[in-house]
């Protein structure tokens, strides 16, 4: 043999054995590596479920008191304190139905004072209200509009990517009653004349009147897919 005549003192039946002993060590230290590896990786997400688990139940707690706070506030009828904390809970919950309802509810509450306010002669307690009313007010418009644009802006993500053939008509109702939800919040600052401009009031009332129209006939027509697509042929 050619191996044998270039290394005759190599017994190569006893190094066979050697190399392949050799080769099953380094590959039981690659997989003991790799499983090192998989069991740090697997600890870190354990420790990054138990810290967001905790997180969560923070947040939890933490939204129960700013509601309780707020509510608290409300009642009492400070309204600036309660404002602020309202605030608060819709930055961490956009949808928080509490919330929505008592910051309209004194919106309307600091326009009823000030006309009562001016029927008495109370110039300056009138001007008052009406600044405060009016910085709620703004800041509803400004909350509902930025609802509005990103819901508008996920539906015609979710259409554009619908219409390449992956199946997103489920999210597409869902976005859908978003935007209607936000264009019907927004009506209802115009409609009760919060923000303090009839005209503009009775103009932009008539836009998202035609604005529900269209979004309401789109949610239909994907609704009325689902429907089908869901019946047993």
């Amino acid at each position: 043999m050619i191996l044998s005549n270039e290394f005759p003192y190599c017994d190569w039946t006893r190094l066979i054995p050697v190399v392949i002993r050799k080769k099953k060590m380094l590959m039981i230290r690659t997989c003991r590596k790799m499983l090192l590896r998989i069991l740090a990786l697997l600890y870190l997400l354990l420790v990054q479920a138990a810290f967001c688990s905790a997180q969560t139940s923070s947040d939890v707690a933490r939204m129960d008191q700013l509601l309780q706070d707020a509510q608290s506030s409300f009642d009492k009828q400070e309204f600036s304190a309660s404002f602020d904390l309202y605030q608060r809970v819709l930055a961490l919950d956009p949808d928080n139905q509490i919330a929505r309802k008592n910051i309209f509810e004194m919106a309307a509450i600091y326009k009823h004072l000030e006309e009562v306010a001016r029927k008495y002669g109370e110039r300056e307690k009138a001007q008052i209200f009406q600044q405060r009313q009016k910085d709620i007010t703004r800041y509803l418009l400004k909350m509902f509009t930025l609802q509005l644009e990103i819901s508008i802006k996920n539906y015609r993500t979710h259409k554009a990517v619908n219409e390449t053939g992956e199946d997103m008509e489920e999210q597409i109702v869902l976005v859908l009653e978003k935007i209607i939800k936000a264009l019907n919040d927004l009506k209802g600052l115009y409609k009760k004349e919060m923000t303090g401009d009839e005209e503009r009031a009775k103009h932009m009332i008539e836009r998202i009147d035609k604005s529900l129209q269209v979004y309401e006939r789109e949610l239909t027509q994907y609704t009325n897919r689902l429907t089908t697509e869901s019946e047993p042929e």
